[in-house]
């Protein structure tokens, strides 16, 4: 997109209203191998218009972790098949600082250096021209209780989720994984363009959960076919001894 445009896109394009009404994730379609999808897009009317609103199944896979799908499919969380969980990081001096766009020689920070999308248990339309706000990655990623990257436990009976930190794509297009508790003044440093650690975050530019997006919630699940099949299994594996244990009782009072 970069190459193309000679800059990074926005993270969202407004419409004729002056609110948001088209993603980045709907902008960089083409570079994803999914041209077509692109094509189908109505740029005439907002993501979530009578015609977009029929493109939302047709979310690539690339904008969903694989955990996300497998916590649906043990019916650990029911999150619509549409929803991503992962967000660009928009605000003043980021990479995608709203409406605006950013080019390589405005990043002095270094493209290594600078974040642009990370990961979150917040999720959403993949459509919706939503994001997260510098203020909101950073309490996300240095809460102990980080709300990021989930991972299944698979235990004896059960299935649970841990998270314990957020993938995070930078700007030149690697990906690192940043466990929770990381220091607030380097992630600062990493969100800027200009490796400021003195990153306007603003007082409330909380974004998240305004418009439609929400933290979603997991519960643990209960294998209850294995449960139902171990269960068995030790009943047929103790009858012989109940069998065993009833006929010496009957011999004994018999004799």
């Amino acid at each position: 997109y970069e190459s193309e445009h000679g800059h990074f896109p926005p993270a969202y394009e407004l419409g004729p209203d002056g609110t948001p009404w088209h993603s980045w994730r709907v902008l960089i379609l083409p570079y994803l191998d999914h041209e077509p999808l692109y094509e189908r897009y109505s740029f005439d009317e907002p993501w979530d218009g009578p015609n977009n609103r029929k493109l939302w199944e047709e979310m690539p896979w690339v904008y969903r972790c694989d955990s996300f799908d497998e916590a649906v499919r043990l019916g650990m969380t029911d999150t619509p098949s549409y929803y991503t969980n992962y967000f660009a990081i928009a605000g003043p001096q980021t990479a995608l600082p709203g409406s605006a766009t950013v080019s390589l020689n405005q990043i002095t920070n270094g493209t290594s250096n600078t974040m642009t999308v990370m990961e979150s248990s917040n999720a959403q339309c993949w459509m919706e021209p939503t994001d997260i706000s510098p203020q909101d990655a950073i309490m996300s990623m240095t809460r102990k209780d980080n709300q990021g990257h989930i991972e299944i436990n698979d235990h004896f009976f059960s299935h649970s989720l841990y998270c314990y930190g957020s993938h995070c794509c930078f700007a030149d297009g690697h990906v690192s994984f940043l466990e929770k508790g990381v220091d607030r003044s380097a992630l600062m440093k990493n969100m800027s363009i200009t490796g400021s650690e003195n990153l306007d975050i603003g007082e409330d530019t909380s974004s998240l959960g305004k418009n439609g997006s929400q933290l979603i919630r997991f519960k643990s699940v209960f294998k209850w076919n294995f449960i139902y099949s171990f269960a068995f299994t030790v009943c047929l594996s103790i009858l012989p001894a109940v069998n065993l244990y009833r006929g010496r009782v009957k011999i004994s009072l018999e004799s």
